[in-house]
């Protein structure tokens, strides 16, 4: 039998197991990524193919919003961001651009920070949101569609720690979330041994966590397994899918105008 040496280490000595078990994250997360994308875009296919029909009410509404202006979170990829020439991109970008075909090009697109398109539109300076999770306090205020996809949360923790199950085994420990993200007040209102430190994205917290500011970042496993990549962040390591809360629903938001859209609202993947 033929024995290969590994190429890349010195003597074909075997890579330490940590290394390997990293390597097989990596690859598994690319993987999921990959599934991902491919099952986005034939739903972006779908949208654009099928037609829809709007009731009486609803074509109403879109008579007297000649322009919906949609926020979009700017530094939240894949799903939504500002690419080095301050264009936007993302799975959700997509979705809007093949709704906008069917809406006759009404809709802009309103990038910013999450606390920025937030407030705005709650001040109802823009019409809706994309990429939001639906909580009580959130549903009180606004309408939500159908989601289009569903992202688990996970535990990203540094390489060195020790092994993580669950979020009560970061009881004691300091915990990076996105400013303005509904998991800042769910950590602590249910685990208020907790200690919660906010950053302005997701690129912040996950450095906060390979610098050792933190002990760890809670958030949506695609983007955070995608900005790893794309930034080269190393020294991270996904610890545990979280079982408490429910997977990330990203969705469109329409706003309620003064008279809510009777009916599903325009657009609802």
């Amino acid at each position: 039998m033929k024995h290969w040496k590994n190429i890349d280490t010195p003597n074909g000595a075997k890579r330490p197991r940590r290394g390997r078990v990293l390597e097989r994250h990596a690859r598994v997360g690319q993987g999921r990524l990959m599934v991902l994308a491919f099952v986005l875009g034939l739903l972006l296919h779908f949208v654009a193919a099928t037609a829809f029909t709007l009731s009486p009410r609803q074509q109403a509404w879109l008579e007297g919003h000649p322009k919906i202006r949609v926020g979009i979170n700017k530094a939240w990829p894949p799903m939504d961001y500002l690419d080095l020439h301050g264009r936007p991109q993302g799975i959700g970008v997509r979705l809007i651009r093949s709704l906008n075909k069917r809406l006759g090009g009404r809709i802009e697109i309103a990038p910013g920070t999450w606390s920025e398109i937030y407030s705005g539109a709650k001040e109802h300076h823009l019409d809706a949101l994309l990429d939001i999770t639906p909580t009580p306090e959130r549903e009180a205020e606004f309408n939500f569609t159908t989601p289009y996809v569903r992202i688990p949360h996970v535990i990203f923790v540094h390489e060195d720690a020790p092994p993580i199950a669950s979020l009560d085994d970061l009881a004691g420990k300091t915990v990076a979330v996105e400013e303005g993200f509904f998991l800042a007040k769910l950590l602590q209102d249910r685990y208020p041994k907790i200690t919660v430190r906010t950053y302005p994205d997701t690129s912040s917290a996950l450095g906060a966590v390979a610098r050792h500011e933190v002990d760890a970042y809670v958030g949506n496993r695609a983007v955070a397994m995608h900005i790893i990549r794309e930034e080269l962040i190393s020294g991270i390591r996904a610890a545990a899918r979280v079982r408490s809360t429910q997977s990330v629903k990203s969705r469109f938001l329409w706003v309620p105008p003064p008279q809510p859209i009777a009916g599903p609202c325009p657009g609802s993947a």
